[in-house]
């Protein structure tokens, strides 16, 4: 895989913490209970003629290999399930769940 860049990314515009506070409790505790699925989807070829970033770049480039098999050791090594999905099996599909909330050990 290739090292993070140092910038670019997002950049949170609200404090997190007020949202947090904010959210019904009703709804926090059902985001606890259930927590939160994330699929991610990458096709092999990305396509430049998106507004979604994650689609711009695919899979090959994301793990510096087209092997697929390279990308299921990877991905092993970093605990991350793969599927190969579309007619050609070429698609890239990670299917994780997780905490809906990380609380910050100083700021809370």
């Amino acid at each position: 895989m290739k090292a993070p860049t140092s910038s670019g990314g997002e950049t949170s515009l609200c404090d997190f913490r007020q949202v947090y506070r904010d959210l019904d409790p009703q709804l926090r505790q059902k985001l606890f209970d259930k927590g939160i699925r994330y699929t991610r989807t990458q096709k092999k070829v990305g396509s430049y003629f998106t507004f979604d970033v994650s689609d711009m770049v695919g899979w090959p480039e994301i793990y510096d290999t087209s092997d697929k098999e390279e990308v299921e050791k990877l991905c092993a090594k970093e605990g991350t399930p793969v599927q190969w999905a579309g007619p050609n099996k070429d698609t890239f599909v990670s299917i994780t769940q997780s905490q809906p909330f990380q609380i910050h050990p100083i700021t809370k």
